[in-house]
């Protein structure tokens, strides 16, 4: 396990409000490339959101995106343990109360449900993390899924209020595409994508500017817990649960 300090991706924008498109297309790669790696390994999240995206230093290096919480991670051959089981009765009622990522397929419950229901999901972070708000929204649950179900895309630009790249838009969109066939197949094409943009901006010079100018929220006072997480290792966590392990 790896010891992690910092904030999700929700924290961040609620306390500091929407980003720099430059920065949003910096940590969406990244997570689309952390995505991959699990994809690559037969794995897909399903439960992508901010509150599960956290960004914090590592190894010296600013603005680094893990991945939180495979809970409800799920193998492309079908095979699930029963803890993973346990966890998806559990979550049930937590996925009808925060339904803004789900892509249609899980909506629906599909059985194929695979990468590209990741990649739905990011293209959904991406709005909030332009905005702070989510890509769809309504006063209950079934209204929100109705809307990931039907609903048209409105345009980031006029969700956030402000401008932003069209191509960072465009790549957006396509991941919210209502055909899974219709958005980048796999968390790599998506990081490939976002990197294509090269939108300039937000350097590691400016992250570690930002990190400076805001690390007090970072330092333990008296009586106080910083915010921190455990990482699994995903590979070792599959390895230890192959047959014959101890």
């Amino acid at each position: 396990m790896e010891y992690l300090q910092g904030l999700d991706l929700d924290q961040l924008v609620r306390r500091h409000g929407p980003l720099d498109v430059a920065r949003v297309a910096h940590l969406l790669g990244q997570a689309a490339s952390a995505l991959a790696e699990a994809h690559a390994k037969g794995l897909v999240h399903r439960d992508v959101k901010p509150s599960n995206l956290m960004v914090g230093a590592c190894g010296g290096v600013a603005d680094t995106i893990k991945i939180l919480d495979f809970g409800l991670v799920k193998s492309l051959d079908g095979v699930t343990d029963d803890a993973a089981r346990t966890q998806m009765v559990t979550q049930a009622m937590t996925v009808v109360g925060t339904p803004h990522y789900l892509a249609p397929e899980a909506i629906r419950r599909e059985s194929s449900l695979g990468p590209l229901a990741d990649v739905y999901a990011l293209g959904a972070v991406g709005y909030f993390l332009l905005s702070g708000r989510e890509v769809f929204s309504g006063p209950t649950a079934i209204e929100v899924m109705a809307l990931h179900l039907n609903g048209e895309v409105p345009p980031a630009s006029e969700l956030a209020g402000r401008p932003v790249d069209a191509g960072l838009e465009a790549v957006l969109r396509r991941c919210l595409s209502k055909a899974p066939d219709g958005r980048f197949w796999h968390g790599r094409a998506l990081a490939t994508a976002l990197e294509a943009l090269a939108l300039d901006g937000w350097t590691q010079a400016a992250a570690r500017a930002w990190r400076d100018e805001h690390q007090p929220e970072a330092s333990v006072g008296a009586g106080e817990i910083p915010r921190t997480q455990l990482a699994i290792d995903m590979s070792a966590r599959r390895e230890s649960r192959a047959p014959g392990a101890a």
